[in-house]
């Protein structure tokens, strides 16, 4: 963000510049060209911001993803705990339910021992009156029967009795045990799930203030590049004005030099070519063609110009009209070197003069034959005095757009 501020700021004060330059100062190509350098920039500055942009959106997108599945597990853990509680609620019935029968039971049961506790006593008080009394004191074979079956019948329900009641008693302990541990289980889960819907709770609140944040970086991002597409625009406007300034001053002074070189027209013996070129200097004498290999040629496809065979300190002369777009002194290279950019029918092309011992021209427009240098042998590349010449289209870089010179030349 701060690196995209500093840019929006080295804009904001070249667009003031630009807006406060004189406009009948006589503005130069390679200024223009400066300016469609500067509007790259901020072309590449709003490709960079939009693709910081489609990041934000990207994680806002996969972020709201992620609300929106918790937002889902919260909505099923809660109504799972509905659901829990729910069931809790019917187990403290059952078991509400369960404690009410003991209690009767019990009530029945204990009346039932007592009755069977006054029995035993009424036998124990009867001394030695027993079953076997009662059925010896019969009076008849049928009387004897009939005292026979009701001891029988006594002895039998008393023992039911006694069974039923521990059985009963047993069976409602037990599913009161059953109640009571379903009933925690429920409770414990109940409370996992409540644990489990607050870290949710948590976690989606998290997220959202993560959303609203990348909201706001959003909002930011689209702020600065709205600003940036603003000062293109003006930038864009300045151009236009720039090139049409230039088109004039190309018009109103295309018989001047604006340069301190002059027109001795010794560049124009032998003719000018269809591109409306002339020699670069008189004598047309060359010593290595374009192509050829040897050891000491650096680029792939051999020599990348042609060497003309003069003198040192022979005049050099530009071999069209067109702009300085070069002006630089290599010592372990070209040495001193003039790269000039032509225009042909809509095609950019570039004249390049090396080893020169000293240039005439710095910057600015040439006219066809304006004296830009003198030759020479400067440069770790020369192996002696020497022009080197090339043509290079449509880009201005050494090798890949490196031209045969001999198809543009007369």
């Amino acid at each position: 963000m701060k690196n995209i501020c500093k840019k929006i700021t080295g804009i904001m004060l070249i667009t003031i510049l630009i807006a406060s330059t004189n406009i009948a100062l006589a503005v130069t190509q390679s200024e223009i060209d400066a300016q469609k350098n500067q509007k790259s920039q901020i072309t590449n500055q709003i490709t960079e911001a939009e693709e910081k942009q489609k990041e934000i959106e990207e994680k806002k997108s996969e972020a709201q993803k992620q609300v929106e599945n918790i937002s889902s597990q919260i909505d099923s853990y809660e109504s799972q705990i509905d659901d829990l509680d729910s069931q809790i609620a019917n187990a403290n019935a059952k078991i509400k339910e369960a404690e009410e029968k003991i209690e009767e039971n019990q009530k029945e049961y204990d009346k039932k021992q007592e009755t069977l506790k006054k029995r035993l006593v009424a036998i124990y008080e009867s001394g030695e009156t027993s079953y076997l009394d009662v059925l010896l004191s019969s009076s008849s074979l049928m009387d004897f029967i009939s005292n026979y079956y009701l001891v029988s019948e006594l002895t039998e329900m008393d023992t039911q009795l006694m069974d039923n009641l521990e059985k009963e008693k047993e069976e409602i302990e037990n599913s009161k045990k059953e109640i009571e541990e379903s009933k925690e289980t429920l409770t414990t889960a109940k409370a996992s799930k409540e644990s489990i819907t607050t870290e949710l709770k948590n976690a989606k609140s998290e997220k959202d203030k993560y959303v609203a944040q990348l909201s706001e970086e959003e909002k930011k991002i689209q702020q600065e590049i709205d600003e940036i597409k603003s000062y293109e625009k003006t930038v864009s406007y300045k151009i236009a004005q720039m090139e049409k300034e230039y088109q004039e001053y190309q018009k109103n002074n295309s018989s001047n030099n604006t340069n301190s070189g002059n027109n001795s027209g010794g560049n124009y013996s032998g003719g000018t070519s269809s591109y409306g070129f002339g020699y670069p200097v008189a004598n047309h004498a060359t010593s290595n063609e374009f192509g050829i290999k040897k050891s000491y040629y650096h680029s792939s496809i051999g020599h990348t110009g042609l060497d003309f065979t003069v003198r040192e300190g022979t005049p050099v002369y530009a071999i069209g009209d067109g702009v300085i777009t070069l002006n630089y002194d290599n010592p372990k290279g070209w040495g001193t070197n003039l790269l000039i950019r032509h225009e042909v029918n809509g095609t950019k092309i570039y004249s390049f003069y090396a080893h020169l011992s000293s240039a005439c021209v710095t910057s600015g427009w040439v006219n066809k034959g304006t004296l830009i240098g003198y030759s020479g042998n400067t440069g770790s590349f020369s192996q002696g005095a020497h022009l080197h010449f090339e043509i290079r289209s449509p880009g201005p870089s050494w090798d890949s757009n490196c031209r045969n010179p001999r198809n543009y030349l007369p």
